[in-house]
């Protein structure tokens, strides 16, 4: 288990953030991230268990999911599936329904002990997203001084305060497609 500290904010030119990864970081990876989110009952909120299919691997996640001024602080388990489409079929068997899809690619960069990931998601839109991975022994000391790291590369890359998103990917997927009639959710 470990604990995440990552913030994720809007981005109106995803070139220009690009340009100021480049500068400040170094490239990691480009990706696709296909997710799907499993959960008893039919909101975001439900939704507990994200299988991802990430190149040719399966991963299986769940967090205990804090949000504090914007910035999550998650605990994390993860690990990966050897059957991505056996895993599936176990949890729809164990009673939990698929709630929300999301596609989400991009390119991620390394900044200063920081995963930084330019991330288009499908539905929603751009995001930059930053992220430190702790262990899972971390104290609100080291916690509180990763946020304070977050938020100074924000503003390195010139991305306003104001631009950080607190809902989840989840609930912004939920409601654009329950608004365009987009069906990327199994209770529509």
């Amino acid at each position: 288990m470990a604990v995440e500290v990552e913030l994720k904010a809007w981005v109106d030119d995803p070139e220009r953030i690009r340009d100021r990864l480049l500068t400040v970081g170094t490239p990691h990876r480009r990706y696709l991230k296909e997710d799907e989110y499993f959960g008893y009952g039919e909101t975001p909120e439900r939704a507990r268990y994200r299988l991802r299919r990430d190149g040719d691997a399966w991963i299986c996640t769940f967090k205990e999911k804090r949000i504090h001024d914007g910035i999550e602080e998650n605990r994390e388990t993860e690990f990966t599936v050897s059957d991505g489409d056996a895993f599936r079929h176990m949890l729809e068997s164990l009673g939990l329904r698929r709630i929300v899809r999301k596609r989400k690619e991009g390119e991620s960069f390394w900044a200063d002990g920081v995963l930084a990931e330019l991330s288009h998601v499908e539905h929603v839109g751009w995001f930059v997203e930053l992220e430190i991975v702790l262990g899972d022994d971390a104290d609100r000391e080291t916690i509180s001084a990763s946020r304070d790291r977050l938020h100074d590369l924000l503003r390195r890359l010139s991305v306003p305060l104001s631009a950080v998103e607190s809902r989840s990917y989840n609930s912004m997927i939920y409601e654009a497609t329950a608004e365009s009639g987009t069906v990327s959710r199994s209770s529509v």
